[in-house]
């Protein structure tokens, strides 16, 4: 949903991970908290602030996530001024999905960056992701129409499709979703997740 009339133009196609969302500039690491409860209509209308509150981590207080981002903590703090970092923090315990009792590990992989507010073109972000040594999410550019993406997400199961990013401990990561990113615009996104199409009659 979202994205039928970027047929025939290039998109972004990333790579969707289940784990907790976290920013980060220069002054510190924030949580991104939702304000509406999982699956709530109202999300789809909502702004990016009346989405989301931002709550600074004490990282001694959040184990699982200081694992996660504390090998880039000097990258954040080296970050331009305005500059933020979106990531997704990956081990266990974090995320919605029952496979994530069984990590192991501790990562992260960045998936936007945002400068005054703004959110940066997808292009941009791998530019910035190469400047500061972060891992991004995996992505290819490509012309994909709709149906592509969707009968890609509706056999991904029956395929047993892995992350072509996974690191290490995570090779078996049951594949979530991907996130489809035009190529001449900054700031939009289609998320289209594996659970969402299998419910799909």
């Amino acid at each position: 949903q979202g994205f039928a009339d970027w047929g025939g133009k290039p998109v972004y196609v990333t790579e969707k991970w289940d784990g907790t969302t976290v920013q980060a500039t220069k002054d510190g690491v924030f949580k991104r908290i939702d304000n509406f409860r999982k699956g709530a209509s109202a999300k789809r209308g909502a702004t990016e602030e009346d989405r989301y509150r931002l709550e600074l981590l004490d990282l001694d207080s959040e184990a699982h996530i200081k694992q996660a981002v504390e090998p880039y903590l000097s990258v954040f703090q080296s970050l331009d001024v305005g500059l933020c970092v979106y990531a997704e923090a990956l081990g266990p315990g974090m995320g919605g999905g029952r496979h994530v009792a069984q990590r192991t590990q501790y990562t992260l992989r960045v998936f936007d960056f945002a400068r005054d507010g703004k959110f940066l073109p997808f292009r941009q972000v791998v530019e910035l992701a190469e400047r500061y040594k972060l891992p991004t999410v995996g992505y290819s550019l490509v012309d994909l129409r709709a149906e592509e993406v969707y009968q890609e997400l509706a056999t991904a199961e029956t395929r047993g499709r892995r992350y072509v990013d996974a690191p290490p401990g995570f090779e078996e990561e049951p594949f979530e979703g991907l996130v489809l990113r035009p190529g001449w615009a900054d700031g939009s996104a289609a998320k289209a997740r594996v659970d969402l199409i299998r419910r799909t009659p």
